[in-house]
């Protein structure tokens, strides 16, 4: 396995909590950006609760932002739906230099382009060792054991050996 000295994941909702959990159950440093709050505590963003992928984070630390938690993580995990992901770049966009492995589990196309996800961060950062992560998986059947599929796609070894 390649050695990831921190991983940061950015996503909110159930997605980015389960990986921000195995990350941390596999023993990477990890930061997890959630989502932002509202006055009131009130998570922007997504409805869904992350229910289970909330639950046993120990060793996960919790970002404010998500450009706060880019730092020396070798592994960047951009975990929004693809509607979400122009406004991840613009955030981030500039963090994402070509030293960094950086994974999407975007689902869907990019407008009426119908872009990859994988497309779009290639065309809008210096990012360039990329992958795609798919299911078929459900969160809640991940957390409790279950025999599911997680698959990586990448035409990159170290990003699938990091993953």
């Amino acid at each position: 396995m390649t050695a990831i000295p921190s991983v940061c994941v950015l996503g909110p909702g159930a997605v980015g909590g389960l990986l921000a959990r195995l990350a941390a159950a596999n023993g990477c440093r990890v930061t997890w950006w959630a989502g932002e709050r509202e006055a009131g505590g009130e998570r922007t963003g997504r409805k869904r609760a992350d229910r289970g992928a909330a639950k046993g984070r120990e060793g996960v630390v919790p970002l404010a932002r998500p450009e706060d938690g880019l730092g020396d993580a070798g592994l960047v995990f951009l975990a929004v739906a693809a509607g979400e992901l122009p406004d991840m770049l613009d955030r981030v966009g500039r963090e994402l230099t070509p030293d960094r492995l950086v994974v999407h589990a975007a689902k869907g196309l990019d407008g009426p382009a119908g872009r990859r996800p994988s497309e779009r961060i290639a065309d809008e950062t210096s990012a360039r060792r990329l992958g795609a992560l798919a299911g078929p998986y459900l969160v809640a059947e991940v957390l409790e054991g279950y025999a599911t599929t997680l698959v990586i796609g990448s035409r990159f070894d170290e990003v699938q050996a990091a993953v």
